[in-house]
């Protein structure tokens, strides 16, 4: 996938929905033109022999690239700066795109070398939809799976940002929203129950443990993974042990 682009006046949308807009107005584009567009932000510059197969695959390669040359000159006659030709390639234009956003966002989220700032951190990103919902090309499902899976790591990796940051409220709503986009994902559950620990919410940390081991139980025959059980008796045991102490201790 390409690198996000600079701002443009044109704005591409693929989350949520498909939307081209340039200077607010919207461009009206043919669903072979939306097509078009959402390959090349995905997959970057391509040939045309490859954008042709993948668009139109049960044609003929001579009707795909007679196809691709109608769904171009359509896209010039908006007289907006859609597609670059580079040879027997096409490129996307200089068109800022939602998508690209989203994912510079996510890498910079997971990228554990990185510091993120206050405004990565910002509760509007869980809002993001999912990609082109509705398109049920089977590229666009690999992209749609591949989207979703960057998003819950994203979401995670913010959580526990936030947590770090002692921002415990928001770290709870965004692990939330980790497991209501996959109620059995044990990671977006064990983050969820780390952050009750850290805020020494110990009764919180085992009611979401004992609903969260009731779910794969019923759902899938299967108990919690020892790292999520090991969390929860470890911080149990060092608690009880510092309680000992201030018995001891009198205070």
């Amino acid at each position: 996938m390409p690198e996000p682009s600079v701002p443009a006046a044109i704005r591409l949308g693929l989350l949520g929905s498909f939307r081209a807009e340039r200077m607010g107005t919207r461009l009206p584009l043919s669903p072979g033109g939306q097509r078009l567009l959402a390959t090349l932000t995905l997959r970057g510059i391509t040939s045309r022999t490859a954008i042709a197969d993948l668009l139109w695959p049960e044609a003929t390669e001579q009707h795909a690239l007679g196809s691709l040359r109608s769904t171009l000159w359509r896209l010039h006659q908006t007289d907006a700066d859609l597609v670059h030709n580079r040879g027997e390639n096409l490129a996307l234009g200089p068109v800022d795109v939602d998508l690209l956003r989203f994912v510079a966002w996510a890498h910079r989220l997971t990228d554990s070398a990185a510091t993120p700032d206050e405004a990565d951190l910002d509760l509007a990103h869980l809002s993001e939809g999912e990609l082109l919902p509705g398109w049920y090309e089977d590229w666009v499902l690999f992209e749609r799976e591949r989207l979703r899976q960057l998003r819950l790591h994203a979401i995670e990796a913010m959580a526990c940002h936030l947590c770090r940051r002692r921002r415990f409220t928001a770290a709870v709503e965004t692990a939330l929203e980790a497991t209501r986009v996959e109620p059995l994902r044990e990671s977006a559950h064990r983050t969820l129950i780390w952050i009750h620990l850290c805020e020494d919410n110990i009764a919180e940390a085992m009611r979401h443990f004992a609903l969260f081991r009731k779910t794969i139980h019923d759902e899938l025959g299967v108990e919690p993974s020892t790292r999520l059980q090991a969390l929860i008796s470890s911080h149990i045991s060092r608690s009880r042990a510092g309680h000992s102490r201030l018995r001891v201790t009198g205070r």
